[in-house]
């Protein structure tokens, strides 16, 4: 008899803790969760574009300016004032910029402290804002870098064709207005400028035929066909160099600004 009773006991406990456990398993708990969405403080769209340093902190610009282009998805590079740089910019990010890189071509003297300044500048901004042909650079709500539109305007003497050294034959050109005009040191040039950033093309090219003695007519020839196939340029300083895809057409040096 005491096994007969005992039995029951024992199945009783543990029915008891089962239901107990069961029933814990059947409250609703409600777990709220908070997330914090971090609102974008500009327009990547806004700011997108070419752009050429005008102002910077520390520095007072003469010849040399560091350049930006920036694209509609984030990234950024350009001309440091002395190598090329890369990176992203994040508009919810407490750094705007940052994964910068760089090439490392040695810079000493004036070229050396401009793209450390510069560098610096950019690894801390924390705000971007267009206004403008300008964009405005933000490090503790205080401008530290302005940049306008990059447009090429002024007169510049043709350093090289192709590979060949040509600033010693005369060869120059202004651009004002959408227009360009010029001399290849014998004929007389002119033309329309449709300009959308780094992105460049002459048209409506025309020349004088002038015949010059002792003139390299071969020289001008591929200068004037260069000037037709221009597709961008690329600024670095008062250097100016014009491009068909990867072919170099020709440089040019920038003497003064129109």
């Amino acid at each position: 008899m005491k096994k007969i009773l005992v039995i029951p006991a024992l199945i009783v406990i543990l029915f008891a803790c089962k239901t107990q456990k069961g029933g814990d398993k059947s409250r609703a708990i409600e777990v709220t969760e908070v997330v914090k969405v971090i609102e974008p403080k500009f327009s990547l769209v806004d700011i997108s574009g070419d752009f050429v340093v005008s102002k910077m902190t520390d520095w007072e610009f003469e010849s040399d300016a560091p350049t930006l282009r920036i694209e509609s998805n984030g990234n950024v590079s350009g001309y440091s004032g002395c190598n090329t740089y890369f990176g992203r910019i994040n508009p919810k990010a407490n750094n705007s910029i940052d994964k910068l890189g760089s090439t490392r071509m040695a810079c000493s003297g004036k070229q050396g402290e401009l793209e450390k300044t510069f560098m610096n500048w950019m690894r801390n901004v924390d705000s971007i804002s267009r206004f403008g042909n300008e964009i405005q650079f933000f490090s503790e709500e205080t401008i530290v870098i302005v940049a306008k539109k990059l447009n090429l305007t002024g007169e510049f003497i043709v350093s090289s064709v192709g590979r060949i050294y040509s600033e010693n034959r005369g060869m120059k050109f202004s651009i004002s207005e959408e227009r360009i005009s010029g001399s290849t040191g014998c004929n007389s040039f002119f033309g329309s400028v449709v300009q959308k950033g780094r992105d460049l093309s002459f048209t409506e090219i025309g020349a004088t035929e002038r015949a010059c003695k002792d003139y390299d007519s071969s020289l001008e020839s591929q200068f004037l066909k260069g000037m037709r196939e221009v597709s961008y340029f690329t600024q670095k300083g008062d250097k100016i160099e014009f491009y068909k895809g990867i072919d170099l057409l020709f440089t040019a040096k920038k003497i003064s600004e129109k």
